[in-house]
């Protein structure tokens, strides 16, 4: 019922509590208990809700609920005898005792968003953190016995007890009420009201109404004549006026100023006696409930009873939760949620007696039902009288379809054969045997691209144009089984589904190929054919199997669930529907054809009012509403409704469980996790309590490799061992099912201190430990030998320079040119390297690293090498490959990696116009730079075959022009600074260029 669809107030107020306490034993539990709710869902088809109750058949810990409300997290908290219960949508988790909270009579969430509670026995407490603070009466409370909660607009707190009202301010310091008219009283009610104002009644009937803290009226019991007051409400859009729920059944509005009151308007509540709770809404509505069940007034004063619901005993309060579901709660039967369905039941609304329903059509505002037992007319939710309705009443229609021209066409299993109607003019047609139909019981009808109209029946297939039978096709010329049960176009092809023949395929009025077991089918009865918008290609129901057929290729699903399968439906949103007798699964194309998974069913328990027709023909309105064929009815589903994520949702990780113990978790503060955590387990939590899924995911930057996007229906407990110290980021995302992306996200913070043993310090420190026992045992010993193995060292380096040295002088032998070369490279290098102040080690590295710089010249070729005169290009770019060649030879050499260094890069100029890569200023290695100016300075000191060697002059001139283009500029003056003080020496004779 539309009347219901609209936004409540969005503060929800406290009400009365059972005035009747049963004396329950307390189970004594060490840890929470968590249970799965086990929806038990009923339809109010006529008000669009779904009823569900909780009590302590499928998963509330009791079927007496004394209060329940929402924290602005999403969670659902109830208060029963049995203690605090809370619920995330899908399981109930209920507090241990060694909480402290045994038995709860009333619940309230502050305006600061904080969880108050109201206890029998234990006085008032706050959940905040995870944790329980408690106050008693030692703290100043009037009694521990708590009946109600709220408070003033000023944020300070009147606690309803047993034995008068206590104020607590925000500051925690309690006082209690020394007004004599309720320093004692047992309170029932507190509730607030504009200007600062709240409102109660006592068990015995008396109203009160307090400014700040004063009492600003008060009436005793009989100072009205409707009755008993047994709740009240304040009215928040005008002052000074209030709803007073009575024993009888009446609720009274009246006005209050002071000690004078007056009655606005009387309301009779027929049908429901002793009120218990209200609620107003804003657009004025009042929603009421009453020891023998639950009603409303709408705009012009009249009441509704809700007269369906199986709630309907001791209802006490009232609860609205952030997605307009109603909530209530029963001191005998539980919590109660009004839920608006997904599903509506047409017929239920229309008030038509159920029957099998074979095909629907919506057109021009009338809706088509084909059924067992006659057409059915519908506009609106109205069963209406039309010439086609009144003809078929009795006729067992099977499908309906219109045309591009505006006729109906309506498939009957009668001698009425098929029918084509006109709205228009109202003339009927019909088609049968002596039209040249094969059977006058047909059960499909289609229309084909080019206006064509194809009719199945009992015995065969028919093509209709310009109204005249132009070919027909049985098992008498060419069709696999003459039963045909579903009809497609595809491209230039008519495929023709039979019951037990496979697909018959058309083309140019001619069976050209038939699909059938032999081609990898399950069985050859086709219920339904469908083109998929997304992936291309026909999935098909064989009933027992579901086929996907594209490019002549057939391929059957395995895994799904369903052997016994209706019809397929793509949505606008993306998802792909598949009916079977289960119910509908909601999944997509590509999931189906991967792995035949599926997000989630819908059925009867979700609301679904009966179970799908097999071989039926559903319609989509608009893109909208779905429109489906039951057996017992006409169902319609909100397409909108299965994609939650287009609302925001309100969800979160309250907590996260390390090594047994719960933690709060706050996107503000990051959480320390000691180094020794072993287990660390969390869940997420999207708090919807709608039918519809949400597309969701939560994922552990830092550990996870992926994100993986669920259904909320796939959400589950995650856990995490041995988790390494480090930073974490818990990821919360909910994503639009149509797009993908991500709408909404929350993001916390751990971060695991790290042991010992991870720090690189610690990986050393064994080492140093024992080196330093072997050092400090064996000390003398190694004193005594210590000689003995520097100098086996020494001998060992010695051989290396022999090794190397002989290996240069193996280089510089192929090449006649530059004999004793890479002896003096390596000479200049120590002198430039010692200057530049490195150390020994160092010095001698480099000393090695300039002995081998020309090792790949043993591959260039000797008339390359020996070659009198300039090279070629081609000789010249062979010449080059000797620095990659050396880097080759000696980059294997892993003990020693700086020892291709030299031979790789000596011959890069520091402008960037060298070779082998071309690298430039402080990109070439510092080794490199020295070695390329101590072989340039060789070069130009020694005499080659083809040339003296150059003149000090020239030797100097050349240097400095080479400075900062093709040399290191700052090596260049050390070099010319060892020239100027005769450690570097130029040769001087008479052969000097």
């Amino acid at each position: 019922m539309t009347q219901w669809q609209y936004k409540f107030w969005q503060k929800e107020y406290k009400k009365t509590l059972s005035v009747m306490f049963a004396l329950l034993a307390l189970v004594l539990l060490q840890g929470g208990v968590r249970v799965e709710a086990a929806n038990q869902h009923h339809t109010l088809d006529e008000f669009g809700y779904l009823e569900t109750v909780y009590d302590n058949s499928n998963g509330l810990d009791s079927s007496a609920a004394n209060d329940l409300v929402q924290t602005e997290d999403g969670f659902i908290w109830i208060g029963t005898y049995n203690g605090l219960t809370r619920y995330d949508g899908t399981s109930f988790y209920r507090f241990p005792v060694t909480s402290g909270i045994y038995s709860v009579a009333d619940l309230y969430v502050s305006q600061k968003g904080e969880l108050y509670i109201g206890t029998n026995d234990s006085g008032l407490a706050l959940y905040k953190d995870g944790k329980f603070t408690f106050w008693q009466r030692d703290d100043g409370l009037s009694s521990n016995t708590i009946r109600d909660i709220t408070e003033n607009s000023k944020g300070l707190m009147f606690i309803g007890t047993t034995e008068g009202i206590s104020f607590k301010d925000q500051d925690n310091y309690i006082t209690r009420e020394g007004d004599a008219r309720l320093a004692n009283q047992y309170i029932k009610e507190l509730h607030p009201a504009p200007n600062n104002k709240v409102c109660g009644l006592t068990q015995n009937g008396e109203l009160f109404v307090y400014k700040g803290v004063e009492i600003e009226s008060f009436f005793k019991s009989d100072s009205f004549s409707f009755g008993n007051m047994v709740a009240i409400e304040a009215d928040i859009y005008k002052p000074d006026e209030y709803w007073v729920g009575t024993t009888a059944d009446k609720v009274v509005k009246i006005k209050i100023q002071g000690q004078q009151a007056s009655v606005i308007k009387t309301l009779i509540t027929e049908g429901l006696h002793t009120i218990n709770d209200m609620q107003l809404r804003a657009d004025g509505r009042l929603l009421v409930v009453a020891e023998n069940g639950i009603g409303f007034f709408d705009m012009q004063d009249n009441f509704h009873i809700i007269d369906k619901m199986k709630f309907n005993n001791s209802v006490d309060n009232i609860m609205v939760d952030y997605e307009d579901n109603l909530w209530f709660s029963s001191s005998r039967m539980g919590v109660a949620k009004l839920t608006y369905n997904s599903f509506r039941n047409i017929f239920a609304v229309a008030g038509i007696e159920p029957r099998v329903v074979n095909s629907v059509l919506k057109h021009e505002g009338i809706t088509y039902v084909a059924t067992d037992s006659g057409l059915v007319t519908l506009k609106g939710d109205k069963l209406i009288a039309t010439p086609l309705s009144e003809l078929l009443k009795t006729t067992r229609t099977r499908h309906v379809i219109v045309d591009s021209k505006g006729n109906l066409w309506i498939a009957t299993y009668s001698k009425l054969g098929l029918l084509k109607y006109n709205p228009k003019t109202g003339i009927i047609r019909s088609f049968n045997r002596k039209d040249g139909l094969p059977h006058e019981r047909s059960r499909v009808v289609m229309e084909s691209s080019d206006g064509s109209i194809y009719v199945g029946t009992r015995d065969g297939l028919a093509i209709i144009r310009q109204d005249k039978v132009v070919q027909t096709f049985t098992s008498r010329n060419g069709l696999a089984n003459s039963q045909v049960l579903c009809l497609l176009e595809v491209g230039d092809k008519i495929y023709v589904g039979t019951d037990g023949g496979g697909i018959n395929m058309l083309k140019d009025d001619q069976i050209v190929y038939t699909l059938n077991q032999q081609d990898g089918l399950r069985a050859g009865v086709i219920l339904r054919m469908a083109i998929d918008p997304e992936l291309g290609g026909v999935w098909i129901s064989t009933g027992n199997s579901i086929a996907h057929f594209k490019d002549e290729k057939l391929k059957t699903v395995h895994n799904f669930p369903s052997t016994n399968n209706f019809d397929f439906i793509f949505t606008p949103n993306g998802e792909m529907l598949v009916t079977c007798n289960q119910g509908v699964y909601v999944t997509s194309s590509a999931k189906l054809l991967k792995d035949g998974s599926y997000d989630y069913v819908l059925s009867q328990r979700e609301g679904l009012s009966g179970s799908l027709t097999a071989n039926s023909f559903n319609f989509i309105e608009n893109k909208e509403k779905l429109y489906l064929c039951l057996q017992n009815g006409l169902c319609q589903l909100d397409l909108d409704s299965l994609d939650q994520s287009t609302s925001p949702k309100k969800f979160c990780v309250p907590s996260i469980n390390i090594d047994g113990v719960d933690y709060p978790l706050d996107e503000e503060k990051p959480l320390q996790i000691s180094s020794d955590a072993t287990r660390i387990t969390y869940k997420a939590y999207v708090l919807t309590n709608t039918l519809g899924n949400v597309l969701m995911s939560t994922y552990l930057e830092g550990f996870d490799k992926q994100v993986e996007k669920i259904s909320r229906f796939q959400n589950k407990e995650r856990t995490y061992t041995n988790l390494a110290g480090g930073t974490y980021k818990l990821h919360v995302g909910i994503y639009d099912q149509r797009t993908g992306k991500l709408k909404q996200e929350k993001v916390y913070t751990l971060i695991k201190e790290k042991k010992l043993s991870e720090y690189p310090a610690f990986v050393l420190l064994p080492l140093t430990i024992f080196v330093g026992l072997l050092f400090g045992g064996y000390r003398l010993y190694m004193r005594r030998r210590m000689q003995k193995i520097q100098e086996k060292q020494r001998e060992t380096e010695k051989f290396l320079d022999q090794v190397i040295s002989s290996f240069a002088k193996a280089i510089d032998l192929k090449d006649t040119y530059t004999r004793g070369h890479s002896a003096r490279v390596a000479q200049y290098s120590r002198q430039l390297a010692e200057a530049m102040g490195w150390s020994k080690e160092r010095v001698d590295n480099l000393y090695r690293v300039a002995m081998l710089h020309d090792v790949g010249k043993v591959v260039i070729p000797d008339e390359i090498l020996n070659k009198q005169g300039p090279l070629t290009d081609a000789e010249y770019a062979k010449m080059k490959e000797h620095t990659d060649i050396g880097n080759a030879i000696l980059e294997e050499i892993s003990q020693f990696p700086m020892i291709a260094v030299g031979a790789k890069s000596h011959h890069e100029r520091y402008d960037g116009r060298g070779y082998g890569h071309g690298l430039a200023g402080e990109n070439i290695p510092l080794e490199a730079r020295i070695i390329a100016v101590a072989d340039t300075f060789d070069a130009m000191n020694s005499t080659r075959i083809y040339r003296p060697h150059l003149t000090r002059e020239k030797i100097l001139s050349e240097l400095e022009r080479a400075k900062n283009t093709q040399l290191d500029g700052k090596i260049v003056d050390v070099l010319l600074r060892l020239i100027a003080e005769g450690k570097v020496i130029i040769e001087t004779d008479d052969k000097q260029l």
